[in-house]
């Protein structure tokens, strides 16, 4: 022990290894030391703990002399190669760390990455994150996508550039400019997309713009559970079908988050037994569909390659489901498809207006609160209800659901201060059916109307329809496409349509049928035309 103790007190460098003996399992400790003050420099002492003697083994190695211009540590380290060799096979924390800092050994080089943020609301690009776009100025839009180079292998959201640059169109070498009379000449327009069959494949044909066009890409995005994966494989089913086209089409339905065990059961319970239908899974869940505000995740270059883009919407606790074009190339984007979520499958809505239409109205033919406002959406008519309460006495704060609470704060004070109803005392609720969201001025109107309706205790007769928009004056406004909305209500069967006087114009030599015009100019005509005669 004193020998071990001089040997200790007297060395410049000790290294603690730690290994598993191979044939006895036991630990190893081994003291590796050079003394250059009674040792010769030519010499290296090992000391090692031996488990078969249960001792400390002391012995001595001889080293080569350094060459002219080598150090010592050089030669320290090259004349005990086989001790580093050694290490590498040492798993142990304490000997990689010894000797990569004792001996010199090189660790792999890390991979470099080079890291880039893209805004997902305008794709601006930056070299760093700032916390906000300094394009758009949206906070919290900028996402990290990151290219390395092993191969380009990312995951989350760190999706490779080179994945994105791979859609972009590559150079076309010899493109030269063309007529535009002969990129159409022997062009048959009728042959140019082919329409799905069915009212399924009508509604979706609607939103397209007539029809699938050969050689397009479209992207759908949506909520999850909406209803993306359903609409996919009724639209394989139609091609794979081929009833349009004559005969079968064969159809590759690749998805990258489900098994075709799952597939094959939807398809099961839809009813789904196309021959030239194709399956294929790769499962590859690291990037989402949408983000949290519900637009498409990932950098905006996809949605600018892709020569469609559709939104499917829907409410949590309704069956119904809107599908609507942002970007079409072959169409227009005002087309909207409404659907029917059934067990199997989406089933089209033929008369969309009954969705926001509320059951039967009880035994009475007339009830108050209740207004019928016309709103289009995209090149789309819809009937929809408005509902309002009015609770004299109620110390309960003013609740709307359906409506911008702005636009319904301004058209009670209209009311108050234009119209003369004494409002200050109630609680007044609001409530779109169906809990649609009115965002056009069409509906201005029958918010007026219904409120009058519940404060006055007057019902309106169900036959009666509102459009328009209530100026800060009290006054009505025209709104477009005025003579769409007024026949698409004529054709439900309403016998009256209470308009702005400002739409006489538009509407004048238009047949509408029996209904009934009646044209006002603020909303005391349209109190009294409503609730004081009939």
């Amino acid at each position: 022990m004193r020998a071990f103790q001089t040997l200790n007190s007297r060395t410049h460098f000790i290294d603690l290894i730690t290994t598993k003996h191979p044939q006895f399992h036991k630990i190893y400790r081994g003291f590796h030391s050079t003394n250059h003050l009674f040792i010769e420099e030519s010499s290296t002492v090992s000391t090692i703990y031996d488990p078969v003697s249960n001792r400390l083994v002391t012995t001595r190695v001889a080293n080569s002399k350094p060459s002219e211009g080598e150090s010592d540590k050089d030669a320290y380290r090259s004349s005990n190669s086989d001790y580093v060799d050694a290490l590498k096979d040492d798993r142990s924390y304490g000997s990689v760390l010894k000797a990569n800092q004792g001996f010199g050994v090189v660790s792999k080089k890390k991979s470099k990455s080079k890291s880039t943020w893209v805004c997902s609301e305008c794709g601006y690009t930056d070299g760093q994150w700032w916390g906000y776009c300094r394009e758009c100025r949206n906070v919290n839009t900028m996402k990290e996508f990151t290219e390395s180079d092993n191969g380009g292998k990312t995951t989350g959201f760190q999706v490779s550039e080179k994945i994105v640059k791979s859609w972009l169109p590559k150079g076309s070498g010899d493109a030269v400019p063309m007529r535009l009379t002969d990129v159409n000449r022997g062009i048959n327009q009728s042959d140019w997309r082919f329409h799905l069959s069915g009212l399924f494949g009508t509604e979706v044909s609607r939103v397209l713009g007539g029809g699938l066009v050969p050689g397009s890409l479209v992207l759908i995005g949506g909520d999850p559970g909406v209803g993306k994966s359903t609409l996919m494989l009724q639209i394989a089913a139609i091609i794979a079908e081929g009833k349009e086209i004559g005969k079968p089409a064969p159809v590759l339905y690749v998805s990258g988050e489900e098994s075709v065990e799952q597939i094959g059961n939807r398809a099961d319970r839809m009813e789904i037994s196309a021959e030239e239908l194709f399956l294929y899974s790769s499962t590859d869940i690291e990037i989402g569909h949408v983000t949290k505000s519900g637009d498409i995740a990932g950098p905006r270059a996809l949605e600018h390659i892709v020569d469609a883009v559709l939104y499917m919407e829907g409410e949590q606790y309704s069956s119904h489901r809107l599908l609507r074009a942002f970007k079409n190339r072959f169409g227009s984007t005002d087309e909207l498809g409404v659907f029917e979520m059934s067990p199997c499958g989406l089933k089209a809505v033929t008369n969309p207006s009954e969705i926001f239409l509320s059951e039967e109205r009880s035994d009475s033919e007339f009830l108050a609160g209740l207004a019928i406002a016309v709103i289009m959406d995209g090149s789309r008519t819809f009937v929809i209800e408005i509902q309002a309460l009015c609770a004299p006495g109620s110390s309960l704060s003013r609740q709307v659901n359906g409506v911008q609470a702005g636009r319904a704060d301004m058209i009670i004070s209209v009311l108050m201060k234009q119209a003369g109803l004494k409002l200050q005392s109630n609680a007044i609720f609001l409530n779109v059916v169906s809990g649609l969201t009115l965002t056009e001025t069409a509906g201005d109107l029958a918010v007026a109307a219904a409120i009058c309706s519940s404060f006055l205790e007057f019902p309106i007769p169900n036959d009666v329809a509102f459009i328009g928009e209530v100026g800060l004056g009290g006054e009505l406004r025209m709104v477009p496409k005025m003579e769409k909305r007024v026949s698409t209500v004529a054709k439900l069967g309403y016998k009256k349509c209470v308009v702005p006087k400002s739409a006489e114009k538009s509407l004048r030599g238009l047949d509408f049928g029996e209904i009934e015009i009646l044209e006002c100019i603020n909303l005391k005509e349209v109190i009294n035309a409503v609730f004081v005669t009939r």
